[in-house]
């Protein structure tokens, strides 16, 4: 694996003059536009896109933009994950790879096609039949489909900012769902930082890229930055020799594509699962190994949130309270006997102190095991005020955590263990909006894990501590 350094001083030599050179002074290629895999795969440039990529896994020098990992290394390194220009940098991205494949193919009207997983959420034919050698797009993979990830907050008519840090951004929104439990549940290669090895990457993010261009064709009040904006000044963290301004990234036809799908997708009618306050009974939930579907965690030690087999319980959510600031209690053991066998004895629930505004639930020290770096799985976290009852109500989602993001964070961070921090203030404002007036409220967090075919059993996660920090006003 290449270094920062190392990518640098190979970006450096490609240079001006070629199709990975500056961006400024390029001409554009001509509008084309980037296809939907359904029909990328049967048209003309099915075999082209094959024979680039069968280039790029062949190429044994691993610091030529020729070689496949080389592009991976450049994602590891400087890919903006959880930060400003997390759409925007992968656009530059893909561009200047898509050039790549149109050098290696020869043909200059091949553009990347995209998987539209919302309208056919299994991973394509064509990516999992054969092997490594009989097939360039094949990769073994945890899951064979991504329909449990597919999220729909971003969508939502009140999603009308764009910039990450604004109330309910896009931006933000978006790379949580789909984009990283589509990494998660395909699993792989496809949930480590070395995403890129895996040909599956490149549709994904057209289709990410795509999505963006659907939300600002929506209108209704979505609103990007304007051009003049500090935010597209200067360039983005591109090695030297594939410099790309950012104000670039501010259309597709400037870089020549365009999609001729721009429909934001509808999300289906609301399904609530969910357990009465007090209820000794509980929705049932399927045993490891059964079909796809939520996994509830359970604890099994003080320190540690471990998410895997033997933390699976059958028949009744484990809802787990604590103190919105501070440290939180250890989540109990739970057994996994269906019907009667061992339950959960929450600790007796803290109150909540309403201080501040803005509320971020805070995981720390989060690290994955050996098998948790493979994928297949994600979980989301729901929030609920003690009293409520549990259940999977979207709008009760603060939002998911799973390998890929953990090991973006762990990259990010430079050391073995991770922090990550999830936005909560706009789902307790709503908890609290529904309960009423409370003198003492209490949080309740739930985490249900979503498996994919593939899934890993056993421990995949560890939490060192969690913790929501600020409150509410009032």
């Amino acid at each position: 694996m290449l270094d920062r350094r190392a990518i640098l001083g190979a970006l450096a030599a490609v240079g001006a003059g070629t199709a990975l050179g500056p961006v400024a002074g390029f001409v554009p290629p001509a509008v084309r536009p980037r296809e939907p895999w359904s029909s990328f795969a049967k048209g003309p440039h099915y075999a082209a896109f094959v024979k680039a990529v069968g280039k790029l896994k062949a190429d044994t020098d691993p610091e030529s933009p020729d070689n496949l990992r080389f592009w991976a290394d450049i994602h590891q390194h400087f890919c903006p994950h959880g930060k400003d220009y997390f759409l925007a940098w992968h656009r530059g991205y893909l561009f200047l790879f898509e050039a790549k494949l149109r050098e290696l193919s020869g043909v200059d009207a091949l553009r990347l096609p995209y998987w539209d997983y919302f309208a056919a959420p299994a991973i394509p034919a064509e990516f999992t039949k054969g092997n490594g050698v009989s097939n360039p797009l094949y990769e073994p993979r945890k899951g064979s489909g991504v329909k449990p990830a597919l999220g729909y907050a971003a969508f939502q008519p009140g999603v009308t900012a764009f910039q990450r840090g604004l109330d309910g951004a896009f931006e933000a929104k978006i790379e949580g769902s789909p984009h990283n439990n589509v990494h998660n549940l395909v699993g792989g290669k496809m949930a480590t930082m070395q995403s890129p090895l895996d040909l599956l990457f490149w549709l994904h993010h057209a289709n990410v890229d795509r999505l963006w261009s659907a939300w600002i064709a929506a209108g209704q009040g979505r609103t990007m930055p304007p051009p003049q904006a500090d935010y597209w000044k200067g360039r983005f963290e591109f090695p030297a020799g594939l410099v790309f301004d950012r104000n670039r990234a501010l259309g597709c036809e400037a870089l020549g594509y365009r999609y001729a799908d721009l429909a934001l997708p509808a999300p289906p009618p609301p399904i609530v699962r969910s357990v009465a306050p007090g209820a000794e009974g509980g929705v049932p939930l399927p045993r490891v190994g059964a079909a796809p579907g939520p996994r509830l965690l359970g604890n099994t030690g003080a320190e540690e949130l471990s998410l895997g087999e033997e933390s699976v319980t059958v028949g009744t959510p484990l809802v787990t309270v604590h103190r919105l600031e501070g440290a939180a209690p250890p989540i109990p053991r739970v057994g996994a006997a269906p019907g009667g066998g061992k339950r959960a004895n929450a600790a007796p629930p803290p109150e909540l102190e309403s201080v501040r505004e803005q509320l971020v639930l805070v995981l720390e020290e989060v690290t994955l095991t050996e098998i948790g770096t493979e994928g297949g799985f994600f979980y989301k976290i729901y929030a609920g005020l003690t009293g409520q009852g549990f259940d999977e109500d979207e709008r009760r989602l603060l939002g998911t955590i799973g390998p890929f993001q953990i090991a973006a964070a762990m990259h990010h961070a430079g050391m073995g263990a991770a922090r990550i921090e999830i936005p909560a203030t706009e789902v307790v404002k709503r908890l609290v909006s529904e309960q009423g007036a409370l003198k003492t409220p209490t949080l309740a967090l739930s985490f249900v894990r979503i498996n994919a075919d593939g899934a890993p059993a056993g421990k995949v996660i560890g939490i060192g501590r969690y913790r929501i920090e600020g409150a509410l006003e009032g």
